[in-house]
């Protein structure tokens, strides 16, 4: 089995302020490299307290926003004004605070037919971000990832067709679990970013985390696994209480 990057740190706090450098580092250079910046972000708890601190007046500008696209991982199927939407989520805490062009801010319609909607937004995608040379297809920049506490990545969950999927970039589902279809980024989309990161955090996420990373390969069950031991590049940013059963890795 594939050794996972694991980034332990004291507390949330920490873990934000060095997961805002690499955001800050991977903006830079990739729109030195290549004029842009394709950057896939996640809905849920997880990520809030990133996306207060990067709202920040002193961190916003530190970001080439201008060249960023933002793309999202996962989205429920409401409307993009219900309190359960991951874009509005996201808009509230972060866009509305940012000066990303509002062309580049590409949202899942979960107000639309599933499969319809899922079928958009993979166009969409790859209007924006392939193919770039040849036969090499554009990737993602950077994927950021919360973990569910049932081993759930993205909308990504245990035992459904969307995990065996090569071939579709999104796809839609229903999910007996959250009550609902899910719209979700693929786990061959989430694998080819030239750079994934999974945010955990907090103590109720302990036992998932463990099992996902030293329990034994079994992605049906852990969709997790899918991006742990098959992303190009995946660094997995803890907190204390969340890798506390891990063992005692140094803490930052």
């Amino acid at each position: 089995m594939p050794m996972a990057l694991v980034e332990p740190f004291a507390d949330v706090d920490r873990l934000v302020a060095a997961l805002t450098e690499v955001i800050v580092n991977e903006s830079i250079s990739n729109v030195m490299l290549r004029g842009r910046f394709i950057l896939a972000l996640p809905g849920g708890t997880t990520p809030q307290p990133l996306y207060a601190h990067l709202a920040k007046p002193e961190q916003r500008v530190r970001v080439p926003w201008d060249k960023v696209h933002v793309f999202f991982t996962d989205e429920r199927c409401v409307p993009p004004d219900d309190e359960r939407s991951n874009y509005r989520l996201v808009k509230e805490m972060l866009l509305d605070h940012v000066p990303v062009p509002a062309e580049q801010v590409h949202r899942m319609r979960g107000e639309d037919e599933p499969k319809a909607a899922a079928a958009a937004y993979e166009k969409q995608l790859r209007s924006v971000i392939g193919p770039l040379k040849g036969k090499e297809f554009g990737v993602l920049d950077l994927a950021l990832l919360g973990l569910g506490k049932d081993g759930h990545i993205a909308s990504l969950f245990a035992g459904k067709k969307s995990l065996h999927d090569l071939e579709r970039w999104v796809m839609s589902e229903y999910i007996d679990e959250a009550r609902g279809t899910r719209l979700t980024m693929s786990p061959w989309l989430l694998n080819n970013a030239r750079s994934t990161i999974v945010m955990v955090w907090g103590a109720e996420k302990a036992g998932a985390l463990m099992a996902v990373l030293d329990g034994p390969e079994v992605p049906n069950a852990l969709p997790a696994q899918r991006i742990a031991y098959g992303a190009n590049y995946v660094r997995w940013m803890i907190d204390m209480p969340a890798g506390r059963l891990l063992g005692k890795p140094s803490m930052r």
